[in-house]
């Protein structure tokens, strides 16, 4: 996962071919907050497929906040 500084507000996790991006408005704190993009399929990240495959959104937000919270210690 990265980060960008607090002018850019940016936040991103990938898994495989998943990931998850977040531009602005302060860290995610909920899975439907996240675009998801399919990597193999859709390099560019033109298309998000949050709202059709919220199981995989949800799984790669549950491992951005354990990255997160093992960074905090």
């Amino acid at each position: 996962y990265w980060t960008w500084n607090r002018v850019t507000d940016r936040w991103a996790l990938r898994h495989g071919d998943w990931k998850i991006v977040r531009y602005g408005k302060g860290a995610p704190r909920r899975a439907e907050e996240w675009q998801l993009f399919d990597l193999a399929r859709d390099p560019r990240e033109q298309h998000d497929l949050g709202a059709e495959q919220p199981q995989v959104r949800e799984r790669l937000h549950a491992r951005f906040l354990h990255q997160r919270a093992r960074d905090a210690d």
